[in-house]
């Protein structure tokens, strides 16, 4: 599998099966009623007594992979490899498991940009000559800092 395929987390992963109270079975512990509420339909993956795994739901949430999932946009975003999510969480807003949420996309940008800054402070104020690169598109950057923060974390980027 390679890093532009990665399976996504939790349900998908098959490790994060999740009980309620009457032995009913979900994929994971945020597809179960009091975390979807009353957005979707519950979607059960069996039931401890019957053992009737949902089998076609199972296969088609662990097929998810972060390129079915995303728009190009985000797909060939430069800092979105760090981006994880949650098929419930997609059920949930869209009604589909397989379309990604994207309402982080700001805060997460804002984390490569503060990563930087750290990253390159602390290497500085150590004496390494190791940098965090700042792949955030100016474009981007310039919506969440100005023109001077800008130039201040390229310039900590840059090798002594």
């Amino acid at each position: 599998m390679s890093e532009d395929d990665n399976q996504n987390w939790g349900a998908g992963n098959g490790v994060m099966l999740a009980c309620d109270p009457d032995g009913v079975l979900y994929p994971c512990l945020r597809y179960m009623p009091s975390s979807i509420g009353d957005k979707q339909p519950i979607l059960t993956c069996g039931h401890v007594d019957t053992g009737g795994v949902n089998l076609k739901l199972m296969d088609e949430i662990q097929k998810i992979t972060r390129r079915s999932q995303s728009t190009d946009e985000c797909f060939y975003c430069p800092i979105a490899k760090g981006c994880s999510w949650c098929t419930a969480y997609n059920y949930e807003v869209f009604g589909t498991i397989n379309k990604r949420a994207t309402f982080i996309c700001p805060m997460h940008k804002a984390r490569a940009l503060a990563n930087v800054y750290y990253w390159n402070k602390y290497y500085r104020q150590k004496g390494y000559t190791k940098r965090k690169i700042n792949y955030c598109p100016k474009e981007w950057a310039l919506e969440i800092i100005d023109e001077n923060e800008w130039n201040m974390l390229n310039n900590l980027a840059l090798e002594d």
